[in-house]
Parts: structure tokens; sequence; C-alpha cells
């Protein structure tokens, strides 16, 4: 790479990671490139070893980069991005969403689930509306395509709602696998609204092993909130990994309507 001058702010190693980063980003280190060696770092950034091999573990908990015993380091390909479709209409089986699109539902891609009644935590009975130590029906979701798990969904129903009805266990029924709208519509709730805050984290630990994810990798954190008016129906949290997904959130735009005097004016 040659003698390199870094700059910004921070300790060694981050920063060092961060000018190897550029480049692959870039494509000046085009993936299936060798990285220089723990030694070639060292003297183009005028730094210790110990900071290049910190340097390289960022990018290798990232997974911008691959080590191959004997052979070294070397730039990672990008992987295939999974087109995650969401949308400001409720369509059936919206729990299945990863499956649409691009993305339709056969034999490789299916989801399994498991339901318990169990406490609210405070953080999920403040996301609810309801008092902590309520019960409530958690379901837990894994989403596999090609026989890789690919998402997890997390949700919380309160059970007052659901409690001694034919909706009461999410997946079981006559309802099973319509989702939150018609559940809900079946004992006379209207759903009317969802909204979806999106943000990006490293992996939990659970979440890295279940989702195959090296540990340190960075996933997509959806927290999705269902309503009935003010009444919050379900809360659930949705987890992807960030580097083979792309969400799509469809938007549907309409013009302004015309002022009631102008379509008189018009209709003169």
């Amino acid at each position: 790479m040659g003698r390199v001058t870094m700059s910004g702010a921070g300790p060694l190693y981050r920063r060092v990671a961060d000018a190897i980063r550029t480049r692959i980003l870039n494509g000046t280190l085009p993936p299936g490139t060798r990285l220089p060696s723990r030694a070639q770092i060292t003297a183009d950034f005028g730094v210790s070893e110990q900071v290049a091999r910190h340097a390289v573990d960022i990018l290798l908990a990232e997974g911008l980069v691959t080590s191959r015993p004997g052979a070294g380091t070397f730039v990672a390909r990008p992987p295939e991005r999974r087109r995650v479709c969401r949308g400001a209409r409720h369509q059936p089986h919206e729990h299945v969403q990863v499956f649409c699109g691009e993305f339709p539902r056969d034999a490789a891609r299916t989801w399994g689930c498991d339901a318990e009644a169990t406490l609210a935590t405070p953080v999920v009975a403040g996301r609810l509306g309801i008092d902590a130590g309520d019960r409530v029906m958690c379901s837990r979701y894994v989403f596999v395509d090609d026989a890789r798990p690919v998402m997890l969904t997390t949700s919380w129903e309160p059970l007052a709602l659901t409690w001694g009805t034919q909706i009461m266990f999410p997946e079981q029924g006559p309802y099973e696998g319509l989702g939150v709208v018609a559940r809900m519509r079946s004992i006379g709730i209207r759903v009317d609204r969802a909204n979806e805050e999106v943000t990006v984290r490293p992996a939990l630990p659970v979440e890295a092993e279940r989702l195959r994810l090296r540990p340190g990798r960075y996933v997509l954190f959806i927290e999705r909130t269902f309503l009935a008016g003010r009444r919050t129906v379900e809360v659930a949290d949705i987890v992807l990994p960030a580097d083979s997904t792309r969400v799509v959130y469809p938007i549907e735009v309409t013009g302004p309507r015309r002022p009631a005097l102008l379509k008189l004016a018009l209709a003169g």
C-alpha cells in the first residue's frame, strides 16, 4: 500500500481499520485481493504489530476480510443481499414478508414458531402500554431460506386481549399464518396502524448463534408496533443480517387535493 497518512481521532487500531475498510469499500482493494501482512501494515501505517493485529481483527469481525490458514487474509466477496419488502398496507401473512418480492415462499423458504405465555418485562410492558408482570403471549419465529436462517422475529401480545379466544396462540387454529390484522379482526379489534423503527447494532450472542453469524457482525433491528386506535395490540423485534439484507419500504405518493372552490370553478 505504501506509506499511509491517517486522519481522524480515536484509537490507532480503529484508525488503521477505518483506512483499510475505506479501500475495501471504494474498490481499491477488490474482493479476492490478499490483504497486506501485519508486518506490511505495521510499516505502511507506522504502528506496532499489536495495533495491526487489532485492526485486522476488526475487519474479520465485520466480515470484510476472511482468513485462510497458510495462505493469508483476503478481501471477502460481498454476500448476496436478500430483498425484504415491507409496506404501509397490510398483506396476509405479514410475518413472512421476507419471502415476498424476489423471495416467494416455496419448499426452500419456510419458518417455524414457538409460543408461550409469560410475564411482561418492564421494557415489553412499556411498549405495550400495560403493567410489568402482566401476562403476554410471546412468539419466537425463525425464517429459513435454503436451509439458512435469515430472519428472527419475537412478538408479544397482551393476553388480556386474546385469553380464551381461538387466536390466543398466533400460529394455531383457524387463523394460523394470517397475521395480526386478520386475527384481531376475528375478535372485534380493528388494527389500523403499524409503526416500524429501524436501527443497526452488533448482533447479540444468541442472535449471532441462531443466524449463524460470526460474533461482532451487525444486524438490522426493527421494532414494530401494531395499534388499534390508541391501543397497542402487538409489538415485535425483527432481526436480520445487515450485510446480506436490503429492506424496501414502498411509499404511496398521492397528489394534493384540489380546493373545493377550484373544483366548482372548473365545473362551471
